[in-house]
């Protein structure tokens, strides 16, 4: 089976390991943005019948290749770098950013209850969060919002797909913040 499509695409989002932007992955491959759609279409067709175990995965405005979800425990110990759990301090801190973004470290204290540096750095550290900026109170504390590798990382297109505190309480889970 031969790819019909432009291989500079494929050899892109194999190399970047992360989600590449529309507009970058039409520039750096030398195409028109209004081109690309037709060409991601072929590249994941390809990929579909090839049978490679690979995915083409939409991701904030960007495209990235992943692995299929049914290998993830066969590819656990080739992994490089093995993603750490997220303690409950960080879940419950990660959560307080994607829902309340662009949040304040003082803000996320208020909620949670405690000092949040610890779990600032390692989330950050991990590349769930970035600095995106400060607010306008005094002080002019960072801001946070969560990045793209926070979308790959739950496997979800956008933070419109994030279930709302209505689905989260229907499913029995408490969605008030936990002190500790």
């Amino acid at each position: 089976m031969k790819f019909l499509g432009d291989e500079r695409i494929f050899s892109v989002l194999f190399l970047a390991g992360k989600p590449v932007p529309s507009q970058r992955l039409a520039e750096i491959c030398g195409l028109e943005l209004n081109e690309l759609p037709a060409q991601l279409a072929t590249l994941e067709k390809f990929i579909a019948n090839a049978n490679l175990g690979i995915f083409l995965q939409s991701v904030s405005g960007g495209w990235i290749l992943a692995t299929k979800p049914e290998h993830s425990e066969l590819l656990e110990e080739f992994a490089v770098k093995k993603v750490k759990r997220l303690t409950k301090a960080a879940a419950e801190t990660l959560a307080i950013v994607a829902y309340k973004q662009p949040v304040s470290k003082t803000e996320i204290e208020s909620i949670r209850g405690v000092d949040a540096a610890p779990t600032l750095k390692t989330l950050l550290e991990q590349e769930l969060i970035c600095q995106v900026g400060r607010d306008n109170t005094l002080g002019h504390s960072l801001l946070f919002s969560t990045t793209d590798n926070f979308l790959v990382r739950f496997g979800i297109k956008s933070l419109s797909e994030l279930p709302t505190p209505r689905e989260i309480s229907e499913v029995g889970l408490d969605y008030s913040p936990v002190q500790e």
